[in-house]
């Protein structure tokens, strides 16, 4: 799937007219191709990069989940990825590729609810990490 590819599937929402998570989210063939889309691109992503971003939503899921704080408690947090993103793409030199930076910005601006974060984002970036451990460096 090409880079305006992705950007208009995040634009049709994380889930189907039933309701269910859009396969393409999870899919081997396009989870894949994603995580090395990102990894090739500029200065690629590291696996510490990489789960930096993840365990700071992880904490997010653990809010939710186990602490059951209500969603408006952690929709700061969910925002602050795309200012973590936009720091480490402008540190010199960048410690993220453009390509994860937009993955993380064009995700959060879809992310409006519990059930998209929970259901939708962190499924999707289950996928991306899980796929992505043979494309992403080693620090």
């Amino acid at each position: 799937m090409t880079w305006p590819e992705w950007k208009k599937l995040y634009q049709s929402g994380y889930f189907d007219q039933k309701g269910f998570l859009r396969l393409e989210f999870l899919r081997r063939e396009t989870m894949d191709d994603l995580a090395r889309q990102i990894a090739n691109d500029g200065v690629g992503l590291s696996r510490t990069q990489a789960r930096r971003f993840f365990q700071h939503c992880r904490r997010i899921e653990q809010r939710l989940r186990v602490g059951k704080v209500p969603w408006e408690t952690v929709r700061g947090d969910v925002l602050k990825l795309d200012a973590a993103a936009a720091d480490a793409i402008n540190k010199s030199p960048a410690k993220i590729s453009q390509k994860f930076h937009d993955f993380i910005r064009m995700n959060v601006e879809e992310i409006s609810t519990e059930h998209d974060f929970l259901d939708g984002f962190m499924r999707h970036f289950e996928a991306l990490i899980a796929f992505g451990q043979v494309y992403f460096g080693h620090d």
